[in-house]
């Protein structure tokens, strides 16, 4: 009876991740390096599975109208090294939740599109003395960041940043 059940899970599970936009959760493209070439970031197996969470969760961002629909807002902030950035201020709390970041980071592209590079969290320090927990380890490294009044965390998950996925600023961004 026991494998039986166990069978049945891992069938489910089969089918399930049939289901998924797999092309969603693939590796970085670097757009400088050879056609075909994948780059990864060197972190554990847990948070590059959180990474691909995050990023198949924000998957529909990536056309910027679809993050405007959800209640992302222009904020006018726009960072050199760093983009656009659309804040959603109902996700504004004293907790990190994985999926649901409180800034999509847009860059300008020269066609006058935006692309989606990178999410980031937001903790307004009225909130909490110290940063969040936030992904698994102690990769992640919050920023107090006094001009915004947030504890701050980037994710580049959509523009490989060679400085780091957790990094504040990527060289990569004009």
């Amino acid at each position: 009876m026991r494998s039986y059940v166990l069978i049945f899970l891992f069938s489910v599970g089969l089918i399930l991740s049939g289901c998924k936009d797999q092309s969603s959760v693939e590796p970085l493209a670097d757009e400088n390096s050879n056609p075909g070439t994948l780059l990864k970031y060197d972190v554990p197996n847990v948070v590059h599975d959180e990474l691909q969470a995050l990023k198949a969760a924000t998957a529909k961002y990536n056309d910027i109208n679809k993050a405007i629909a959800d209640g992302y807002v222009d904020i006018n902030v726009v960072i050199p090294q760093m983009g656009h950035h659309y804040l959603k201020a109902a996700f504004l709390n004293a907790t990190f939740d994985l999926t649901r970041p409180e800034f999509l980071v847009y860059e300008l592209r020269d066609n006058g599109h935006f692309k989606l590079v990178a999410v980031e969290y937001g903790v307004p320090l009225t909130l909490a003395a110290v940063p969040p927990s936030g992904f698994t380890g102690d990769l992640d490294v919050w920023v107090r960041n006094e001009d915004a009044g947030i504890w701050a965390l980037h994710a580049w998950i959509w523009e490989f940043n060679p400085n780091g996925v957790f990094a504040p600023f990527n060289p990569n961004v004009p």
